[in-house]
């Protein structure tokens, strides 16, 4: 085979269409690859990524065909009801894919995301002016209720300009 009869190519990909492949189990991480890694911080620049319409940065995906070539792992949180069969094994790209996953489903245990809608903020001091990501941490106090209570009530984030981002998730909630 010359240079010219590469075996890889490059596909554009929509964020919805990872989602509904992550969703039916096509795609898998191989058991080589390290788990979830990033912080708050870097979840919340990617997702203001993703609101701003920017590019999101490249995948490598191994296809699979038949039998899976390693042992592998669903995605964190992505177990699917039904499991389909896996076409590709994620080489590269899973932070970002599993920040993805994760803040569509709202399952972080430590931090809540919302997109920040200054026109929606009825504070007294509005807290920005720019379309953002925020991440608010949460905890559990000592009554086991987690922590802060507003974050769980839709009317109380709307107050503060907030929504969830999961409400952005693709298909139907």
């Amino acid at each position: 085979m010359n240079i010219l009869q590469q075996s890889s190519k490059a596909q554009d990909r929509a964020l919805g269409t990872w989602y509904v492949q992550i969703q039916s189990g096509a795609v898998k991480l191989p058991r080589f690859q390290r788990f979830e890694a990033w912080d708050r911080g870097r979840i919340a620049s990617f997702l203001n990524t993703i609101i701003n319409n920017l590019p999101v940065g490249v995948t490598l995906a191994l296809e699979v065909a038949g039998q899976e070539k390693f042992e592998s792992r669903y995605i964190a949180s992505s177990d699917p009801v039904t499991p389909g069969t896996v076409t590709q094994h994620l080489l590269d790209g899973q932070q970002r894919l599993t920040a993805f996953w994760r803040s569509m489903h709202n399952n972080y245990e430590w931090e809540t995301f919302f997109v920040y809608l200054p026109q929606f903020d009825r504070g007294e001091s509005k807290s920005g002016s720019e379309v953002e990501i925020r991440c608010i941490p949460r905890w559990v106090n000592k009554h086991q209720l987690r922590m802060p209570r507003w974050a769980e009530e839709p009317a109380q984030c709307l107050k503060r300009g907030l929504l969830p981002v999961n409400l952005l998730r693709p298909g139907d909630i």
